[in-house]
């Protein structure tokens, strides 16, 4: 499968996806720590929100 150049920022936004939902499900403030959420939860969120932004809806039905 060859990689374009289409598809690099698409590969950027998940690294960005990844790297902060890492962050937010290693994160501990004080007493309160998030890992039991965890941070594939925070990924499919973020993903939920910067879909629903994008405008671009893809319908599976």
């Amino acid at each position: 499968m060859k990689l374009t150049v289409k598809s690099i920022p698409g590969i950027v936004v998940c690294a960005l996806i990844a790297g902060i939902a890492t962050f937010l499900g290693n994160l501990k403030i004080g007493n309160i720590s998030l890992e039991v959420v965890g941070a594939p939860v925070f990924a499919i969120l973020i993903g939920m929100i910067v879909n629903y932004r994008d405008g671009d809806y893809v319908s599976f039905f």
